[in-house]
This record gives structure tokens, sequence and C-alpha cells, in this order.
């Protein structure tokens, strides 16, 4: 596979070609669905480091990664994920907030399907924390990032990184309303 041995040279220009080469066969036979989306996906991704010309083409990668996907797996499967965490991520780097909020707001449906209260949820639920708070939203990051703490505390442990930065997100949060005292520590507990 040439995009990926340019990659892991970290040739990231013939990587691109490669991929775009990829692309071009792909479209041309039917058969080839699941490998147009990963290498839409991959080149997406990819585009995003090749400065702005690159960034600008990554979003209609992405997308037509995502509908290709959605097609071969279903709207709700958790095969989408990756797609959708590349497009919030996009949108986040572009400032465009609800944009990523949505997107986010799509992938916790998809890590909720396994199970209400796993790693993916508190990953994503802390995720659209950080939007509500960059669209002046405290309070609904506030419940977000007590969601996210309450399962990270669950299902890894009080002393994981992930809790605690969940935690220390949780009180920079609180502070700005003017709440620190509802942060929920126990006497002792240090951030």
């Amino acid at each position: 596979d040439a995009a990926r041995t340019a990659w892991t040279k970290k040739d990231e220009p013939a990587a691109a070609e490669f991929l775009r080469s990829a692309i071009i066969t792909a479209r041309s036979e039917a058969s080839l669905r699941r490998e147009l989306a990963s290498a839409l996906f991959h080149l997406g991704k990819l585009s995003q480091k090749l400065g702005p010309a690159g960034d600008a083409e990554a979003e209609g990668f992405l997308t037509e990664a995502l509908a290709i996907s959605e097609g071969l797996f279903g709207r709700g499967s958790t095969a989408l994920a990756p797609v959708l965490n590349e497009l919030a991520r996009l949108h986040f780097h572009r400032s465009e907030y609800a944009r990523a909020g949505d997107v986010l707001e799509r992938l916790l449906a998809i890590a909720r399907a396994k199970s209400d209260e796993n790693a993916d949820a508190a990953t994503v639920l802390a995720g659209l924390a950080v939007v509500k708070r960059r669209l002046g939203d405290d309070a609904s990051a506030e419940a977000l990032y007590r969601d996210a703490l309450r399962i990270r505390e669950k299902v890894l442990e009080p002393s994981h990184m992930a809790t605690i930065v969940t935690l220390e997100h949780l009180s920079e949060t609180c502070a700005a309303r003017g709440n620190l005292g509802d942060v929920g520590l126990a006497p002792g507990d240090q951030l």
C-alpha cells in the first residue's frame, strides 16, 4: 500500500497523491466502496495537515466518506465513529462550534448505543462540554462535564488521568459560573 508507506515515512504530500490515485480507481469500481470510504477518510484527515488548501478540501472528503460509510454500515453504526470524530475535530479547528456540536451529538448517540456509561460516551460528553463553553453556554458545559466525570469515575477510576482532567475542566467551568463550591469535592479531595 503505497499511501501507507509514504505516510509511515512522513512523506505526507506523496501519501496524499497515492490516496488521490486510489480514490480515482475506487470510484470507477462499485465493489470498492469500502476502500473508497477509507481512502477518503484518510485523505480528509491528512489534508488538514497540508495547509489551508488541504484544509479546505478536508470537509468534502470526510463528508463523502461518511455518506459512503452510512450506506455500507448504516447511520447508527460504530464504524462511523472515526469519520464523525474527524469531522467534529475539523469543525472545532475552524471555530465552527455549533457544527462540531451537531456532529458530537450524533457521535454520542452511537457511543451510547453500546451502553449509556462507557469510556467513549464520557469522551464525547467532555468534547461536547468544550463546545458548549466555546459557545458561551457554561451551564450546559457544567452538566456535560458532570455526566462525563460520573461515567469516568465509574468505568475508569478516580485517579485515572482522564478523570482528573475532567474534574479540572468541571472546576474551571464552575468557577466561570461563580459556583466553585458546587464542584462536588469531598472534604480532603484535591484538584
